[in-house]
């Protein structure tokens, strides 16, 4: 079978032959020209909840809680309601500003979305996804997808970054839920 794999007209790259996008009219091909400019990269994390959903779904889009989830976000404030709304963070030991914009939030499928407009993180788009669903036991299964863009070289420092920051805060939201 490898033998015919080698011999076939099938080779690597024919498997990363997808377009990417470089701006919202025009698309590349080719793969290596795509990873020069930028990398698309997403980081699902995933947690069970000791908390009903509908109490962490009730916390989540209320989406002024992240200094109490997060340890290293000293202050969090919104500004507007529903679609539209901003969200401003301080990071702790002047950390620098996040600043995000809410892009939807859907009751009914509990799903949150935001895009980073201002981030401490070396990205050039930053999309925020939160879902909550139900466990066969009535609890929380909450899973934060970031997707962001950035060099290649710093895609997985980002995603280790993003891991240990949204982890952690995940862990403060069961806290706060369960307290």
């Amino acid at each position: 079978m490898t033998r015919a794999f080698k011999n076939s007209s099938f080779n690597r790259t024919h498997v990363a032959f997808f377009q990417y996008p470089i701006d919202e009219h025009r698309y590349v091909s080719n793969l290596k020209e795509h990873r020069e400019r930028r990398m698309l990269t997403k980081q699902p994390i995933t947690r069970k909840m000791n908390a009903p959903a509908e109490k962490a779904w009730d916390a989540i889009s209320k989406i002024d809680r992240l200094d109490v989830w997060f340890s290293f976000i000293a202050t969090c404030r919104i500004e507007g309601s529903g679609v539209g709304t901003r969200r401003y963070m301080t990071i702790s030991n002047e950390g620098g500003e996040i600043e995000d914009e809410i892009l939807e939030i859907n009751h009914g499928a509990r799903k949150f979305v935001y895009r980073r407009l201002i981030s401490p993180f070396p990205v050039t788009s930053y999309i925020g996804t939160v879902e909550v669903f139900t466990s066969y036991d009535g609890n929380a299964v909450v899973v934060w997808t970031i997707d962001f863009e950035s060099k290649p070289e710093d895609s997985a420092a980002v995603c280790e970054i993003v891991k240990e920051a949204i982890g952690g805060g995940l862990e403060g939201m069961e806290k706060d839920l369960t307290s």
